[in-house]
């Protein structure tokens, strides 16, 4: 019996070996998230309705009404536009076409596979030409051509719709995403899932809830989009017309109990979380220091809003449009803070300021390895360290000795965008993707690429939350499971 046993595995092994699988990608190592609103196609299983997007599949439960994980990161696709898809019965193989050919999914072995082409086989489901009496969400216009016009008079047309036979019918559109609407009632019921924009350039972790901007510039949808992860849940904030320049650029993010603060290069946005609503824009005339904001801190009901002309600092629970900002370093540009201990940690483009929070006293680190006329760009601490990166160079500073480590190895991956650390990971965004320095006995370091399964090497913003290093890049989301068994 054991014999046999043994054989069949062997016999699995060489099976999966002639078929190609050759699993070069770790298991739940990587799940991507992007733009999913450009729908080109939608399919019925019998667990799952699936939409073939601009940026992979994603997939609704119908039975439970929720977004699953979207068919992201697995080995064999890169996620590239899908122009048809179909999945079989069960749920347990999906056929998708691409620019690049045909794949299939297999839900047992996690992979794409190429194919010669998507077999003709009967799916669940019927593909239906357009109603004319949709009733269109608040604040959209239908038109009987098959246009949904948004607020900003944006059209967008459905691309696919497929009556299920249980009374529903699932709509892709291009631009808006998936839909639902009944037989008999014929109201169009947005299911929003993925970001608003997919280029992302900061992030920031808010109780198990992830606040993205980016780049406004050629989205015809500004705004940001916040992710419970948890619950697999996105909202999508929008800037009103006008509101927001249209070329504006997310700095950074910081948030209070009640508020979130974006900093633009056209001012400081204020999103009330309860109404997850833009509230508030402020600018130099409000009393900043400078409309270029580069860095945010909220600590001990105080807002630091850092500029390209000083540090602004303010009560977070005034009204900040009738409050003065007091204002600190008015010839520094503001471009990193951290609160550590007692102190605020200002790095400008001349070094790095320390602000006793006791007596309000600012003082400045004249090692010459962090200050002088050096950037500072990115100030993180651990128990252990302060770690910075000053001008293009990763050091830390032990906080018992105060010693000094430089870390030169990491110079060959060029640009360090940003960092993010826990107690023996470091976490480097760079333009070769995501480069990783395991703080230990012995220090290593690895870097992941879109070889291993990551969206796109053009990390621009990232941050720990949970067992997660969460990961903003020019294409999207990135979840990557640092606690994986396999990277240790």
């Amino acid at each position: 019996m054991k014999k046999g046993i043994i054989s069949f595995f062997i016999f699995i092994l060489c099976l999966l070996y002639s078929l190609g699988y050759a699993y070069e990608f770790l298991p739940n190592l990587v799940k991507n998230y992007s733009n999913f609103s450009f729908v080109n196609s939608v399919a019925v299983g019998f667990k799952y309705v699936y939409f073939g997007t601009t940026n992979g599949v994603t997939r609704y439960n119908i039975s439970q009404k929720q977004w699953d994980s979207p068919l992201t990161g697995f080995e064999g696709f890169d996620n590239s536009e899908i122009f048809t898809i179909k999945a079989s019965f069960d749920d347990e193989r999906i056929w998708i076409n691409t620019e690049s050919g045909d794949y299939e999914y297999s839900g047992v072995f996690n992979r794409w596979t190429p194919i010669s082409q998507i077999p003709d086989e009967t799916s669940n489901g019927t593909h239906i030409g357009l109603d004319y009496d949709y009733i269109p969400p608040p604040g959209y216009h239908y038109l009987n051509t098959g246009i949904l016009v948004d607020m900003y008079d944006n059209g967008h047309s459905i691309r696919d719709i497929v009556d299920d036979g249980w009374g529903n019918q699932w709509i892709g559109t291009w631009g808006l995403g998936a839909f639902h609407a009944d037989n008999s009632s014929r109201i169009l019921e947005p299911l929003t899932y993925g970001l608003l924009q997919e280029d992302i350039t900061s992030l920031y972790s808010d109780n198990g809830t992830l606040w993205m901007g980016g780049s406004d510039t050629g989205y015809v949808r500004p705004g940001f989009t916040a992710y419970n992860w948890a619950e697999n849940s996105f909202e999508h904030i929008k800037t009103e017309p006008g509101f927001l320049s249209f070329a504006g650029h997310v700095y950074a993010i910081a948030a209070s109990e009640k508020r979130v603060f974006i900093g633009t290069d056209d001012g400081l946005l204020v999103i009330d979380k309860k109404q997850n609503e833009i509230i508030d824009h402020l600018y130099q005339r409000s009393g900043l220091p400078d409309d270029r904001i580069l860095s945010l801190l909220v600590y001990d009901n105080k807002l630091y809003v850092g500029t390209e002309y000083g540090l602004g600092i303010v009560d977070i629970n005034s009204d900040l449009n009738k409050t003065e900002f007091k204002t600190i370093l008015p010839t520094h540009a503001i471009l990193s803070l951290d609160q550590i201990e007692n102190h605020i940690w200002i790095g400008t483009h001349l070094g790095t300021f320390r602000l006793n929070l006791s007596n309000e006293k600012l003082g400045y680190l004249k090692s010459a390895e962090i200050s002088g006329k050096r950037e500072v760009r990115f100030i993180k601490h651990t128990e252990r360290k302060i770690w910075m990166v000053v001008d293009f160079e990763l050091k830390s500073i032990d906080r018992n000795s105060a010693e000094i480590e430089y870390f030169p190895e990491i110079i060959q991956y060029g640009d360090l965008r940003s960092i993010a650390v826990s107690d023996t990971i470091v976490a480097v965004a760079t333009g070769s993707g995501l480069l990783l320095l395991f703080d230990g006995k012995e220090d290593n370091h690895f870097l992941y690429t879109v070889g291993d399964g990551l969206i796109s090497n053009d990390i621009r913003d990232l941050v720990f939350d949970g067992d997660y290093i969460w990961i903003g890049t020019d294409k999207g989301l990135i979840r990557f499971w640092y606690k994986h068994p396999s990277l240790y």
